[in-house]
């Protein structure tokens, strides 16, 4: 997919998979939250990961600052370290004077490592993330109706979107005549003694949605 590409510039395919399309339309938000300590740079994107003290060098200075330093926009770090250390080509303008003059904040590591810096531990965890991004509510009063620990997710993912109004119309008919089969078999049983099978119950149930969407 990337193909040696830079993560945060490449462009979503017209035939990449639901995951991947959300996951790139996502990394907007995800590079304000990643820094990048420096070991070899063979991982990290010299012009596009964050990486340096004054952020993203061609967010801050323009991709002009790609061609000033005679580089490619896909360059690795690597490509201006030497032996531990920080060897750049004579700087031909002033934002390259700014970018070298900044290099000696940098504390090389043993290897590259990504930090999100969310977390003081630097660790990335995908519920803390989520926890952290969205806008936070009241607690419901139903929440322990749908989320309790022996519950079924498809089944509680489906009543949370039934308690939330968002189903389709199609759904909600087929929701509630289940229901309604369901009660209405129980009475049955407690009051006239006169059990259905679980096909008969069944068809009561499918009559039920075709008649309610026929009218």
């Amino acid at each position: 997919m990337l193909k040696g590409n830079s993560f945060w510039y490449v462009k979503i395919p017209q035939n990449c998979s639901w995951c991947w399309r959300k996951i790139l339309k996502l990394h907007g938000i995800a590079r304000g939250f990643l820094k990048h300590e420096i070991g070899d740079g063979k991982s990290i994107h010299l012009w596009t990961d964050n990486w340096h003290p004054s952020g993203v060098l061609v967010e801050r200075y323009g991709y002009r600052i790609v061609y000033d330093s005679q580089s490619r926009l896909d360059s690795r770090l690597d490509s201006v370290i030497q032996n531990g250390n920080c060897c750049w080509k004579p700087a031909r303008s002033d934002s390259l004077v700014e970018i070298q003059s900044k290099l000696f904040e940098i504390q090389f590591r043993v290897a590259d490592k990504p930090i999100w810096t969310i977390f003081r531990s630097g660790s990335y965890s995908s519920s803390d993330t989520w926890d952290f991004l969205r806008k936070k509510k009241n607690v419901v009063e139903w929440w322990s109706l749908v989320w309790f620990p022996y519950a079924i997710p498809k089944q509680a993912f489906l009543l949370w979107l039934t308690l939330r109004n968002r189903l389709t119309t199609g759904d909600r008919l087929a929701i509630s005549s289940i229901v309604y089969g369901i009660w209405r078999a129980r009475n049955e049983i407690k009051h006239a003694g006169h059990p259905h099978t679980e096909m008969q119950i069944l068809k009561l149930i499918i009559w039920e949605v075709r008649t309610r969407i026929a009218g």
